[in-house]
């Protein structure tokens, strides 16, 4: 019993941990505060003028050492998929992130969020719904805390 309440509690503060390093990105934390105040009824300001301020664009020395930039996708994708409480293709994702002020750093916003979405699947934050086919894309949801084994459409 002991054992379950201090998992239970390592895991919230792991959470935690990571929405305190969410927070230190500057476009992260904008995007956390459009997110809160979309989906906030009793907000009177619009969503296009929750911040003040833009992020300035992220340093290119900034990178890591395996070549990929800190500009906070993932993170992004991530707040954005969990607000969403509802399934998502990726091309849905990018229009989120685009309305929301994201500054994405390449110019294939598509390929960067659906790499941001499968570091996610592999981290089982987020689950592949229904598979895609063709022209037809993929639909993801997020798993976060409640992952369980529902399998693929």
């Amino acid at each position: 019993m002991v054992n379950v309440a201090a998992q239970i509690l390592d895991e919230e503060i792991r959470k935690l941990q990571e929405l305190k390093q969410m927070a230190g990105n500057p476009r992260i934390l904008d995007l956390m505060r459009r997110i809160v105040q979309a989906t906030d009824t009793n907000s009177t300001q619009p969503i296009n003028q929750a911040s003040e301020h833009k992020a300035p664009p992220a340093k290119p020395s900034l990178a890591k050492k395996n070549n990929k930039s800190p500009n906070g996708l993932t993170p992004a994708v991530q707040v954005a998929a969990a607000s969403l409480g509802k399934a998502f293709t990726v091309p849905q994702m990018v229009q989120m992130l685009d309305a929301s002020g994201f500054e994405f750093v390449g110019q294939d916003h598509q390929a960067a969020t659906s790499s941001a979405v499968k570091a996610l699947v592999k981290r089982k934050l987020i689950r592949l719904a229904r598979k895609g086919s063709g022209p037809n894309p993929h639909w993801y949801e997020y798993a976060g805390e409640n992952s369980d084994s529902r399998g693929v459409i």
